[in-house]
């Protein structure tokens, strides 16, 4: 075969290869017992070996512009009166996130606006609702927001969280890897507007320079570069604000991040406001969430301020890896599969050398992520790798098989060309 016939059969198989996967990502298998299995399986990502199992958690340093403050299960007057205490040692801003839904009694909800007034610092949580896709863009058509005697004394900023799967919820054992800085907010026939995610807004109150640079450049769905739990966090207990249980100066010109964290905020439970992240020593068949919602803001909160987000390569870069990978394994392999020697040992060699590239593989997504904070996606590279060996055995048997056919036709043509002129 020549230059061109070869190039020919390895393109070939390159398509085969992809052909098939497209072909078996429009079947849908609805197995009922597999359910389970599939909603913890699915949600896994290589990636998340990296903050759970490899990462050093010892070397990474507790954030000592963050403080978190526990609001527990504190009625509004008791949170004015934390804002009120912590007001008073002078922090930046004060983040909380807590949706106060409808009207309270007057003298408790006039404490809680009270305390706002004098503030003056307070970025507060609301939400975002009813999302629509117009084009490629997202937008969301309404806001919730608390009631005027609070928005009037604070910056909104909504606090819904998002996950990479589409509808995807807690219930769902959905981990929470990603956020969207910012949304657009069209209501009515107003004109579209940015809205900042909660912890967009808070970090923006802090450095204003260093959040706009990174909001240039960002995406509705970045990743999330964890620091940790609330033990790389400094915490204040419900007591400890009402008690005034700490010096005013672990405050002065910090970030205070109200939120709830339960009657133990070091305890693991399903209770309240808690999300799988990739910290969750238990990567596959997860039982309990493993952080507080207001965790998970101080976490992308730091991110934001050491300014060592989490880079994506390009989608066409990623695109222009898997193919590369493909057509290297089908030069490689349809070399084996054609040697007279090796080609008897063709589903020996293919399998040892795509078990070394898959490991290889993970492990340098993993050091690109530590060395240089950026993640590849490597989920259809590999689901590539896995089946070329196989697809393209079956793809060069068939084309023999079909060259065949075609050759006999030729000479059986030929034969009877020859019996007519002869005749």
């Amino acid at each position: 075969m020549g230059y061109l016939g070869t190039l020919a059969r390895h393109i070939g198989g390159v398509i085969s290869v992809f052909l098939f996967i497209y072909l078996l990502s429009l079947v849908t298998l609805n197995l009922d017992f597999l359910n389970p299995f599939e909603q913890t399986l699915k949600d896994f990502r290589l990636t998340d070996l990296y903050f759970s199992k490899l990462r050093d958690d010892a070397a990474v340093a507790r954030d000592t512009n963050i403080v978190l403050v526990n609001i527990g299960e504190l009625p509004r007057d008791g949170i004015a009166e934390q804002i009120n205490i912590l007001s008073e040692c002078q922090p930046k801003v004060i983040g909380l996130d807590a949706l106060f839904d409808g009207e309270r009694d007057a003298p408790v909800d006039s404490a809680l606006s009270a305390a706002f007034e004098r503030a003056q610092n307070v970025v507060l949580a609301c939400s975002l609702a009813r999302d629509t896709v117009i084009g490629k863009e997202i937008y969301y058509d309404s806001m919730w927001r608390p009631i005027e005697k609070f928005s009037k004394y604070v910056e909104l900023a909504y606090a819904n969280m998002v996950t990479e799967e589409t509808g995807a919820t807690n219930d769902d054992f959905a981990t929470c890897r990603v956020f969207s800085p910012f949304e657009t907010l069209v209501e009515g026939k107003n004109k579209p507007k940015r809205e900042l995610f909660l912890s967009t807004a808070i970090a923006r109150r802090f450095d204003a320079k260093k959040v706009d640079a990174f909001l240039a450049q960002a995406d509705h769905r970045e990743f999330i570069n964890f620091r940790g739990n609330w033990n790389k966090f400094t915490v204040l207990d419900v007591d400890d604000v009402l008690k005034k249980n700490f010096t005013p100066e672990l405050i002065k010109g910090k970030i205070v991040l109200m939120g709830y964290m339960g009657s133990d905020y070091t305890a693991l439970t399903w209770d309240g406001d808690r999300f799988y992240t990739p910290l969750n020593a238990n990567l596959v068949g997860r039982t309990l969430p493993d952080m507080y919602g207001v965790v998970v803001h101080a976490n992308i909160i730091s991110m934001l301020l050491e300014g060592n987000d989490i880079k994506k390569l390009p989608t066409w870069i990623n695109y222009g890896i898997v193919v590369l990978l493909v057509l290297l394994n089908v030069v490689i392999f349809s070399f084996i599969y054609y040697n007279e020697k090796l080609g008897l040992w063709y589903d020996v060699c293919t399998k040892v050398i795509q078990f070394f590239e898959v490991a290889l593989l993970a492990y340098a997504s993993l050091l690109i992520l530590d060395e240089f904070g950026t993640i590849i996606e490597t989920g259809l590279a590999m689901l590539c790798i896995a089946l070329v060996g196989d697809l393209l055995e079956v793809y060069l048997a068939v084309a023999a098989n079909l060259a065949n056919i075609v050759r006999k036709r030729r000479l059986r043509q030929a034969e009877n060309n020859e019996a007519e002129s002869s005749t």
